[in-house]
C-alpha cells in the first residue's frame, strides 16, 4: 500500500503504556541495579518458554533510501550517477508472524518486498525457520499473486535462526529473550547501569548502556512496570540517532507487561537523512501456548533456487534434496 508520507524526524516520542485493572509486583528505584534487572529478564525468560506474535506493519521508506540496480553492475548502467530508489517516499503494508519454542525460531512476513533488479516493491512471502542445526530462509511468492521473481532460498548451518538480527522483532526479543545468548542483545560484562535517570513518558527509567568503539547502545527500562524495556537506541559519534525503538507495553494480569505496538525510525548515518520509519501494532499473541516442533521444519518448495552455504554451492533442486 502506498500512501503520501509526511516528514518524520527523530525527535523523543512519548511512550504510552496502558495499564489494566490488574497490577503486577512493583520494583522501586532504590532496588535498582544491574544484576537485579538481568536477573529479572532472566526469570521472565524461563518462564516464557514458547510465544506467538502476530502483527501488522506499516513502513514508510524515504526517497532513495533503497539499494538500485546500480549496486549489482549491469551493463549500461552509470555507478557514478545512481538512480535514486524509490523515487518518492513509499509507503507499505505486512503483516508479520514470529514464533518461538526455547531456541527454535519461525518468523514470517507477507507484504511487499523490494526487489533492487526490478526497482520496486514486489508482493512476496518471506519465511526464515531455525530448527535447533540449520537455518532456512525463503522468498516466494505472496499467495493469490502472479508469480513475479523466481522463488530462492537459503540454507546455513548456525547456532539461531539469522534474522535475530532483524531489528523489526526486536522489540519481542528484547522482551521474552533479552539475556538469551543466541536471541538477546544482552551480555553480563558488556552493559553499565548509568548513574542518571531517563524519562519516557513523563516516568523514570533506569538507563543501560554499552559502548564500542564509536557505537553507543542505550537502553531505557522501566522498573516499576516489571523492568520492561520502553526504548532503546543505537548511535554512533558522527550520528546522534541512527536507530531507535519505542515499545508500548499493557499489563496483562498474569502474563505480565506484553508488547502490543512499537515503533521504529532509522536514519542513512552518511546523510543524516530518514531512511526508514516502521509502527507495528500486534493484532494477536499467546504466551506458552502448545507448539508442535513441526512448525520449526521447512522444506523448500520444488523449483526454488537455492544457495546451500553448508556446501557452498547453488543448485536448483527439489526440496527433499535440501533436508
Amino acid at each position: 500500500m502506498n500512501s503520501a508520507y509526511k516528514s518524520i524526524g527523530l525527535c523523543a516520542i512519548a511512550v504510552t503504556v496502558l495499564a489494566l485493572a490488574t497490577p503486577i509486583p512493583c520494583h522501586s528505584q532504590e532496588e535498582t541495579s544491574l544484576d537485579k534487572i538481568f536477573e529479572v529478564w532472566k526469570k521472565r525468560q524461563k518462564r516464557v518458554r514458547s510465544l506467538h506474535f502476530s502483527w501488522v506493519q506499516t513502513c514508510t521508506y524515504g526517497k532513495g533510501s533503497l539499494p538500485s540496480k546500480d549496486a549489482l553492475g549491469i551493463p549500461g548502467v552509470n555507478p557514478e550517477k545512481p538512480k535514486l530508489t524509490p523515487e518518492v517516499d513509499t509507503t507499505i503494508e505486512s503483516k508479520e508472524q514470529l514464533w518461538i519454542k526455547e531456541s527454535l525460531m519461525r518468523y514470517t512476513v507477507d507484504g511487499p518486498k523490494w526487489d533492487m533488479r526490478m526497482e520496486k516493491f514486489l508482493p512476496r512471502r518471506y519465511t526464515s525457520v531455525y530448527d535447533g542445526k540449520h537455518c532456512r530462509m525463503f522468498f516466494g511468492d505472496q499467495p493469490n499473486h502472479e508469480r513475479a521473481v523466481r522463488p530462492s532460498g537459503h540454507l546455513s548451518r548456525s547456532e539461531s535462526n539469522q534474522d535475530v538480527v532483524d531489528y523489526h522483532i526486536w522489540p519481542i526479543l528484547l522482551t521474552y529473550r533479552a539475556t538469551d545468548p543466541t536471541m538477546g542483545r544482552f551480555a553480563a560484562g558488556q552493559w553499565q547501569l548509568r548513574d542518571d535517570k531517563g524519562m519516557v513518558n513523563g516516568r523514570a527509567c533506569a538507563l543501560l548502556a554499552k559502548t564500542k568503539g564509536h557505537r553507543t547502545e542505550t537502553c531505557w527500562v522501566d522498573v516499576a512496570r516489571d523492568y520492561s524495556i520502553v526504548r532503546y537506541e543505537i548511535a554512533t559519534s558522527d550520528n546522534p540517532t541512527f536507530l531507535r525503538l519505542q515499545i508500548d507495553s499493557r499489563d496483562e494480569g498474569a502474563r505480565g507487561w506484553v508488547p502490543f505496538r512499537w515503533r521504529i525510525d532509522r536514519l542513512l548515518a552518511a546523510t543524516k537523512t530518514l531512511d526508514e520509519t516502521a509502527s507495528a501494532e500486534v493484532i494477536q499473541f499467546e504466551l506458552n501456548e502448545p507448539m508442535d516442533s513441526s512448525l520449526f521444519e521447512f522444506e523448500f518448495p520444488p523449483g526454488t533456487q537455492v544457495t546451500d552455504y553448508t556446501k557452498c554451492s547453488v543448485s536448483s533442486q527439489l526440496a527433499h534434496r535440501l533436508r
